[in-house]
């Protein structure tokens, strides 16, 4: 959730506020609809029940979880009367989603010209529609990218010794798509435990060894980010 820390009573913003609250209806219908066809898009039966397309990476699996939270959060505000607060919420998310590319073994495919632009600017949004104009301006490339960052994770043996990133190819990690809790995902990590169909969740002892190597893998980066010029650091992390 991204609220600020404000009270505003229903009916006391100012006239710019309540322009944009005008509005809020149909973004909250946008993003409905875009979580929609992002699940319809990537769902496939299973014996488990509905799950997530294999051909697909856990890129799109975070998106929907990341639009189910800007949803709940834009109801949240609705009924409190709150217009401006979407600004933070609209940057919240897309740090978040860089956050998240720049973490995994997939990001030299954000440098490409096909999907560079898709995942520059958007950290200071100007307007209150931003992420779900953001989803449904690059909705196909979305799909792409998440079904060519797949091939990658498969055929990339980086990190092969740090086995719970690759727990869910194993299909040691099982959840059906539509009983995602967004309210539980305290970590973008997590995002990769909820998918694939089935119930099965992290025990605690796998949770502990994955917290264990997420650390390392920061720390990498940290260290790589401090060692190389601007000019290395894709070639340094890869």
């Amino acid at each position: 959730m991204c609220y600020t820390r404000q009270t505003v009573k229903k009916g006391s913003f100012t006239k710019s506020q309540k322009k944009e609250g005008l509005k809020m209806n149909d973004l909250i219908m946008r993003t409905e609809k875009q979580i929609e066809k992002l699940r319809k898009a990537v769902s496939v039966e299973s014996k488990y029940g509905l799950g997530v397309d294999d051909k697909y990476s856990d890129f799109v699996v975070y998106i929907i979880v990341s639009l189910r939270n800007y949803l709940t959060t834009l109801q949240s505000y609705q009924k409190m009367g709150i217009s401006g607060g979407i600004y933070s919420c609209n940057t919240e998310f897309f740090a978040k989603m860089n956050e998240y590319i720049e973490s995994c073994e997939f990001y030299p495919l954000t440098k490409t010209s096909e999907f560079k632009g898709i995942f520059e600017g958007f950290r200071r949004p100007n307007t209150p529609d931003m992420v779900v104009s953001f989803i449904e301006t690059n909705f196909d490339k979305i799909l792409k990218f998440s079904a060519l960052s797949n091939e990658v994770l498969r055929s990339n043996e980086i990190f092969a010794d740090e086995k719970l990133y690759h727990y869910r190819r194993n299909g040691k990690v099982k959840a059906k798509l539509s009983d995602l809790d967004t309210s539980s995902l305290s970590s973008l990590n997590v995002v990769a435990a909820y998918r694939d169909g089935g119930f099965d969740k992290l025990c605690p002892k796998d949770l502990e060894e994955k917290k264990r190597c997420d650390i390392a893998r920061q720390n990498k980066l940290i260290k790589s980010q401090k060692k190389l010029s601007l000019g290395r650091f894709f070639h340094g992390l890869f």
